[in-house]
């Protein structure tokens, strides 16, 4: 595990590259190439508002839950190959959503309640959302039943489809964030595996010194600031007041708008994340929200909320972010103990517990199924990645594979589906391991030097 000695110094590193990244543009985590997607991703074969027609659910980006992956096909590998090492990153399953939000809705429904500025349809919106508030303030975050049985139905597959990593004596290691939720999930996949053999042998752990490595770049350490996520999403933010009908939307619950005593388009947005959260409840109370937003509202809303996030967790140009880069700590801590557990054959399994926010940027540094390219604004940054594609319970699984003369190769899984890496492949899905190691050593050492090189300049700002 790569372990600073002291936790201040590496969040004066994180505090040096916000400093960077908001005055200096941020990072170039590019391809090599100029790819500006315009049209449908890599990451799947479907234009985006297509794709949110067929399941509406997928408007809730981050809340959606993907389907069941019993059937997904999985290619056989070259002959002689067999499985035998597995390393994870998987984000929690569903949960509960955010206070603030659930606050931002409430208190403007209260305030226009007061001032008699509801509409009949306010009104109901406020009778459905009171008891709902009540319970949904005190369970903030919280893993749902939902989520609990994502974990464990995807430790159930892992286990199924890779019977080999498990023959015979195995052990493990499962590591968390301090996050309810996330220790949560953890708590449920190894109970699920142990369900399935009670022999296996898995220490768990969940400590603030793992961030370093489960969560380099989010709000517990000094480099995410809300000042300097707020500022690196500005543009994001602007661009949904301009391009979302904010007060068609907000007409068919407020008489006279102002009197909800906050700005509509926070509202608006806030108010579609907590319709789509409620997915992830075990009573969904759907009906709460109907007719409360058109198909072509909830296809913009979702845009919208996506240009905010990818702004500071993916690539796009000029956004100022270094999100992706500071995934580096994690993508070497994956490398590293993969070669440690390789070499000793003492540890068979490594799982990782964390947030989308260290999930999504981990997939743009590896450019997994493409999702790297670097984009230019809300149309192709959504069409190249809908955040749908980091749903709720979302993982990697690097799968490694080895025959009788020791040669190695690996296989990644991406929501437990097949998934490309930048790379040649000896076969379909297949990668010669010291392909990756030499492919992702370099990413990581450019990444590194980032890191650097944001330090240094924060030095001389700081003179």
């Amino acid at each position: 595990m790569l372990i600073f000695n002291d936790m201040k110094t590496f969040g004066e590193i994180l505090t040096a590259a916000a400093v960077l990244a908001v005055s200096c543009g941020g990072p170039r985590v590019t391809d090599g190439a100029d790819n500006r997607q315009t049209g449908s991703g890599p990451g799947g074969s479907l234009d985006t508002r297509t794709e949110i027609s067929a399941d509406p659910a997928k408007a809730g980006n981050f809340y959606y839950i993907y389907d069941d992956c019993d059937e997904a096909p999985m290619t056989k590998p070259p002959r002689g190959y067999k499985p035998f090492y597995i390393s994870h990153l998987g984000r929690h399953g569903a949960r509960w959503g955010l206070l603030y939000q659930y606050d931002t809705v409430m208190n403007a429904l209260a305030r226009a309640e007061k001032a008699g500025a509801l509409t009949p349809r306010g009104e109901k919106l406020l009778r459905d959302y009171r008891p709902f508030y009540e319970r949904a303030s005190l369970m903030e975050g919280e893993l749902t039943g939902k989520g609990a049985r994502q974990l464990k139905s995807i430790a159930a597959r892992m286990y199924r489809r890779f019977p080999e990593v498990f023959r015979g004596p195995t052990r493990g290691t499962a590591i968390a964030t301090t996050v309810p939720r996330v220790i949560m999930s953890m708590e449920n996949t190894v109970e699920e595996l142990h369900r399935q053999d009670p022999s296996l042998d898995i220490d768990a752990a969940a400590s603030n010194a793992l961030l370093e490595v489960l969560t380099p770049n989010v709000s517990t350490l000094d480099f995410t600031r809300p000042l300097t996520v707020r500022e690196i999403q500005k543009p994001a933010w602007e661009w949904q007041r301009d391009s979302v009908d904010i007060g068609g939307i907000t007409s068919r619950l407020f008489s006279r708008p102002e009197a909800a005593g906050t700005d509509l388009s926070v509202f608006t947005g806030w108010l579609h994340a907590i319709k789509c959260s409620v997915l992830c409840l075990d009573d969904p109370q759907e009906d709460m929200f109907e007719g409360l937003f058109t198909p072509e509202e909830e296809y913009a809303l979702a845009k919208a909320y996506g240009y905010r996030i990818l702004s500071y967790l993916g690539n796009i140009e000029g956004s100022g972010t270094l999100f992706p880069v500071f995934s580096a700590y994690t993508l070497k801590d994956i490398l590293d103990r993969a070669q440690e557990d390789i070499a000793s054959g003492e540890t068979q399994l490594r799982l990782r517990f964390t947030h989308d926010s260290a999930l999504l940027p981990m997939i743009v540094l590896m450019d997994i199924d493409g999702l790297g390219k670097q984009t230019y604004g809300p149309d192709d940054s959504y069409e190249l990645f809908p955040l749908y594609k980091v749903p709720m319970a979302s993982s990697l699984q690097f799968v490694f594979f080895r025959n009788g003369k020791g040669d190695i190769l690996l296989k990644v899984l991406f929501n437990e589906r097949e998934a490309t890496l930048p790379l040649e492949p000896v076969s379909g899905p297949y990668y010669r391991w010291s392909d990756v190691l030499e492919h992702y050593g370099g990413v990581i050492g450019n990444a590194l030097a980032e890191v650097d090189s944001a330090r240094e300049a924060a030095k001389l700002f700081q003179k």
